[in-house]
């Protein structure tokens, strides 16, 4: 109910009168939008619309009859638009013509002055305190004339003749009228309520969200139509402005709930979308929720420390402008959100609703597109992912939350409605992706992996050892190729991520230490071939026995036993006892790789990291 009644006051309406019998008694009527389907068109590239009435009414008549069309007799304030009513009378309708021009009666002091061209009778009234003057319908400006036989008669009323100019008339007299729209926008009070913000979808670069739009005008003709309070309506059966997305707006969608039909007792589901109130003093009170899927244009330069903007248009036709009032001046906000039912892998950070005067064709420098209002909020609510608790007591104002705000008015001029004019109305939602669960799934097992892959150069060179390096090597290069990222369903992309510039640069640390396992080992296996080959060129000893004397076998017993003398041959094919060769110590220069190494690779890592998290997240 604060909605309503602050909507209520933030309204303004234009009047437009009528000259009703002989006096100076007006009816006033609430301006309505100039609608091509009631007539209006916009003839010999005039800024205004005209609605030709072929149908004989007296004066009165003729401009109740235009009052409730969303406009008033056509009045002419200079020479172009005269010409322009005369074409119109002489081509379009080919008849005499009403005009929203009437006799009024002023009364002045008396006075002798005048003007050289001032007509006997008007100096005559002058003198006797009382004039009758010529003035528009809807004000006492003194309007353009240009009389057919130069001076006016004694009649109240003015008509265009056909093909000479303007003549007096009686107004009770029957004649065609020509209807000009008022010129003027027909205001409707406006708030935006983002209800909900669902997953953004990098591969199609959707985003879902539910809008809610509320909407207030006031209609004087329906002053008195209810009783007293409120009345809800459906949303079809009054008139409601012309609205339509724009084409950022793949697909809307309606709000539905179930109901059980009171006859049937079938379940059906009933559209929500849409609500009317009517109020007994005329104030209609609309409201559209719609769930609507967004196209934004996604930047992944920065994937996943991106952020990201999503725009909304509404456009308004037939004269239809939005009106807003900043948070600043009004206890009602023109943009709030429900901060507590974001429920996407971004953060909203803020929010901008503009509203701009639109044209559909800008060949004219009279075709402004400019905003006339604009105001962006900031938010800070990380608190609100704790409303789902129930003992949040920081999370009072997440349902509608406004933020701090800042807001500008009258960025440009009013151009007024025009037959190519419309306004639009743009929310644009501030979106910073939520970078923890990018953190522990990818950073973090990625750095993890690097850092292992760095126990490499300290296993030295032993067989068992090369082979635990390069399976140490290998398993950390895969793991990074077939990380779960690099398969994120994203849209074709012709340049580089974050994302991307952080695996190559882990992949680069791994692969270098891969490559020095290789390189190194190379060099300890060439100069343990050289040391082998060296001991093969040195031949051992052989000692063979020597020939004796045959002597008796009973002499044998006492003399002394010969020396035992071995010969060893190494044979091709056979295998030294690992136990009897020692293992050859590595090479200096693979030695040294290995220990340099040990630092490098970090270090250069190190300086990556830095110069990353710099760039991309700070």
């Amino acid at each position: 109910m604060k909605l309503l009644l602050s909507l209520q006051g933030l309204l303004g309406f234009f009047l437009c009168g009528t000259v009703l019998g002989s006096g100076n008694n007006t009816t006033p009527s609430a301006d309505q939008p100039c609608m091509a389907s009631d007539g209006w068109a916009s003839y010999y590239n005039s800024p205004s619309m005209y609605l030709l009435v072929d149908e004989d009414k007296r004066h009165a008549e003729a401009e109740q009859n235009c009052l409730s069309k969303g406009g008033h007799l056509a009045m002419a304030n200079d020479e172009a638009e005269f010409n322009i009513l005369m074409r119109l009378a002489d081509d379009e309708l080919d008849k005499d013509v009403w005009i929203g021009i009437r006799k009024v009666e002023v009364v002045t002091e008396g006075s002798d002055g005048g003007g050289e061209q001032e007509s006997s009778d008007r100096r005559r009234r002058k003198r006797e305190g009382t004039t009758f003057e010529f003035r528009y319908c809807d004000d006492n400006t003194e309007p353009y004339l240009s009389w057919k036989d130069g001076d006016p008669g004694d009649r109240n009323c003015v008509r265009i003749k056909k093909g000479d100019g303007y003549e007096d008339r009686d107004c009770t007299s029957n004649e065609r009228s020509i209807c000009e729209c008022v010129g003027k926008w027909f205001d409707v009070a406006t708030g935006v309520y983002i209800k909900r913000v669902d997953w953004l979808s990098e591969e199609n670069a959707n985003l879902s969200m539910t809008v809610e739009y509320n909407l207030a005008w006031v209609d004087d003709r329906l002053t008195g139509a209810v009783p007293s309070g409120w009345m809800p309506l459906p949303a079809t059966l009054l008139w409601s402005p012309a609205l339509m997305f724009g084409n950022k707006v793949r697909r809307t969608e309606g709000i539905t709930k179930p109901r059980v039909h009171p006859s049937t007792g079938a379940v059906e589901e009933l559209d929500v979308s849409l609500k009317m109130w009517l109020h007994s003093s005329g104030f209609i009170f609309f409201q559209m929720t719609k769930v609507l899927k967004v196209r934004c244009n996604v930047d992944l330069h920065s994937y996943p420390f991106d952020d990201q903007e999503c725009p909304v248009q509404l456009h308004a036709y037939n004269g239809v402008r939005f009106t807003l009032v900043s948070s600043a001046q009004s206890k009602i906000a023109p943009i709030s959100s429900d901060a507590s039912n974001v429920v996407s892998q971004f953060r909203l950070m803020g929010a901008t609703v503009e509203s701009t005067y639109s044209t559909f064709f800008a060949n004219d420098s009279n075709d402004v597109i400019c905003p006339y209002f604009r105001e962006a909020c900031t938010y800070d609510v990380e608190h609100c992912m704790l409303s789902a608790f129930l003992n949040c007591s920081t999370c009072g104002d997440c349902g509608h939350h406004v933020g701090n705000c800042s807001h500008h008015t009258d960025i440009c001029g009013d151009p007024g409605p025009t037959v190519n004019s419309f306004t639009t109305l743009k929310i644009k939602l501030s979106l910073s992706r939520r970078i923890w669960l990018y953190v522990f799934r990818t950073f973090v097992p990625t750095l993890m992996v690097v850092v292992l892959s760095w126990m490499s150069p300290w296993m030295g060179f032993q067989t068992a050892a090369v082979i635990g390096r390069v399976s140490l090597g290998a398993s950390a290069l895969l793991t990074i190729v077939m990380g779960a990222d690099l398969k994120h369903p994203m849209e074709f992309i012709s340049y580089t991520r974050a994302i991307d510039v952080w695996m190559a640069g882990c992949l680069m640390a791994v692969f270098c230490g891969l490559l020095e396992t290789a390189v190194a080992y190379y060099i300890h296996y060439t100069s343990l071939a050289k040391e082998s080959w060296k001991r093969q060129l040195v031949q051992p000893k052989v000692s063979i026995p020597r020939a004796r004397f045959c002597r008796p076998y009973y002499l044998l017993q006492y003399l002394p036993p010969p020396p035992q003398r071995t010969v060893r041959f190494r044979l091709p094919g056979t295998q030294t006892a690992p136990s009897q060769l020692s293992s050859p110590r590595p090479a200096r220069l693979a030695r040294k790789i290995d220990r340099a190494t040990r630092t490098l690779i970090p270090g250069l890592f190190l300086v990556f990291c830095v110069v990353f998290w710099v760039h991309y997240f700070l």
